[in-house]
């Protein structure tokens, strides 16, 4: 018995299969490892691991695993000020065996103690880019930690009478500082101050008369010490003033000034009495007492450039006299003292001591 034998499509078949293998080579599997760098490479890199951040003075360095994506043309990196966001790209980086990041802003430098958030993404040959939303951001703070870093400023004072701000603390006696920053903000913390003034290291006070009650009436200060490579220190303990609206009761000067000539010389003097306009400070047996603080001045005695280096509280209506230990001069420096009182008003200078007998002493520092 015969059978009808039907031809297979033998030809169909073939061209079927070939359509198939051309299509996985052009596009490849669409999932597990990205396989090659072809023109219709459809994957985006894998995200960045291991990436971590150290501060560095005013920068901070960021280093991360190398990918290994055979298509990979290098890294981009984002900062934030906040975790959340939003964040900005400021750099672009090649392939590299142990791919890293310093970021000092451009050469300007970051702010020594300020947090900083950062995320990297990976990008190909054909410009597709790691999930950047699905990057947990890493943070830092810029600066050296504080073992590798200059001895903070601790005891900051400060007063304010109408016109200035006079910033004063203890000196730090460490080998190789060599002077302090100040900085100066709006806030009630150590955050957004700006630099204002930089003073050597044997002169721990500042007059800032830079600002105005018609712009802000408080103000905060911290100080930081440097050393001969300029390396900052951590912020002393923020500082807030607030200037003062002053009234017709000017004090005069603290008179009778003497020096000892201890290796720490100790600055002498008496109290004033009396305000300018004749009113009494002390009166009686029952002084009312107006002055908040006293204000000590310093100068070489061949120059006569007067800086501040400490405020001295009152001791009190018991005492009619005071003192003041100078750690930091001389016998042989020029001493002058200012007062003020606790509405703001500040004292013309008082007269100078010195042990030194040859000194050019100015009539009115």
């Amino acid at each position: 018995m015969w059978k009808k034998v039907v031809p297979r499509k033998t030809g169909r078949n073939i061209m079927a299969a070939a359509l198939l293998l051309m299509l996985f080579t052009l596009f490849g599997c669409t999932t597990g490892v990205k396989r090659d760098a072809g023109l219709t490479d459809f994957e985006a890199p894998g995200i960045p691991q291991n990436v971590t951040a150290m501060g560095k003075e005013r920068a901070v360095l960021v280093n991360w695993s190398a990918s290994t994506e055979p298509d990979l043309v290098g890294y981009r990196l984002y900062r934030s000020s906040n975790s959340g966001g939003p964040f900005t790209l400021i750099a672009t980086i090649g392939t590299q065996p142990a791919p890293s990041y310093l970021d000092n802003d451009q050469q300007n430098g970051l702010v020594n103690d300020q947090y900083y958030f950062y995320k990297i993404s990976a990008f190909d040959t054909q410009g597709k880019e790691s999930d950047l939303s699905r990057t947990n951001s890493i943070q830092a703070r810029a600066g050296l930690p504080a073992e590798q870093r200059p001895p903070r400023v601790v005891n900051i004072k400060a007063r304010a009478s109408i016109e200035a701000v006079y910033v004063a603390w203890d000196k730090v006696t460490t080998s190789h500082i060599k002077g302090y920053n100040i900085y100066r903000g709006l806030s009630t913390s150590a955050g957004g101050v700006q630099w204002v003034s930089s003073v050597p290291q044997d002169t721990p006070g500042f007059v800032d008369t830079s600002i105005s009650k018609s712009s802000a009436e408080q103000y905060t200060y911290i100080i930081r010490t440097f050393n001969e490579n300029y390396t900052e220190s951590e912020n002393s303990d923020p500082i807030q003033v607030t200037l003062r609206s002053g009234d017709d009761t000017i004090p005069t000067s603290p008179y009778g000034l003497s020096v000892s000539m201890d290796t720490d010389p100790i600055v002498s003097w008496s109290k004033p009495l009396v305000n300018e306009d004749g009113s009494n400070i002390f009166s009686g047996q029952n002084p009312t007492l107006d002055i908040d603080s006293y204000l000590i001045f310093r100068a070489n005695s061949n120059d006569a450039l007067f800086s501040l280096i400490g405020i001295v509280e009152d001791n009190g209506t018991a005492n009619l006299t005071q003192t003041f230990k100078d750690i930091n001069g001389t016998p042989y420096n020029l001493f002058a003292i200012r007062v003020v009182d606790r509405n703001g008003n500040v004292s013309k200078m008082s007269s100078i001591t010195t042990q030194a007998s040859d000194a050019d002493i100015p009539a009115v520092p």
